[in-house]
């Protein structure tokens, strides 16, 4: 699957602001603003080679409205709460996914309250990326090996008195 432009950029950014201090110091830098920053400096500039000035100036001014990124005094910029959620999607859109090898199938039966509907309807997109296919409005089941990845997600989101995991040998429809 092909990744736009901003989802790429995005994601690029995700991985610079996770890469250890050693590794990110090695350069010389030329101003005080690329000491404090030199792999986004670098990457601006490997950007600048691809597009002109101006589109990354749209893609940062783009990225900021959306409320996925915010710049920091310091001129640094900064991967919001909604920008990490959105790098998680579009590295699970991105990931190749694998049959189980017992043929069992993973079933997720939730009853979220209306008070946590904006964790719900997280959840219930997530599973979507996931390759979770919706059996009825809250029971979701998959063949894919996601189990691990699904469980944390729920453990993550703190919906663990909600949601119940089953595996299943078969599946009449």
């Amino acid at each position: 699957m092909k990744i736009s432009l901003t989802d790429k950029f995005l994601l690029d950014l995700y991985k610079i602001a996770i890469q250890p201090l050693g590794e990110a110091l090695s350069l010389f830098p030329k101003t005080m603003i690329e000491a404090a920053n030199p792999e986004l400096f670098k990457m601006r500039r490997a950007w600048k080679k691809e597009r002109n000035k101006r589109d990354f100036r749209q893609m940062v001014y783009y990225l900021k409205k959306k409320g996925y990124i915010e710049a920091s005094q310091e001129k640094a910029l900064l991967i919001t709460a909604k920008g990490s959620e959105k790098v998680l999607k579009i590295r699970l859109q991105d990931t190749p996914r694998k049959q189980r090898k017992d043929g069992k199938w993973i079933m997720v039966m939730f009853d979220i309250p209306e008070k946590k509907r904006f964790r719900r309807d997280l959840l219930r997109e997530f599973l979507m990326f996931m390759g979770y296919q919706k059996l009825q409005h809250s029971v979701w089941i998959c063949p894919y090996e996601v189990f691990q990845e699904t469980e944390a997600l729920v453990k993550e989101y703190n919906l663990e008195s909600y949601v119940k995991m089953f595996l299943l040998d078969e599946i009449a429809l």
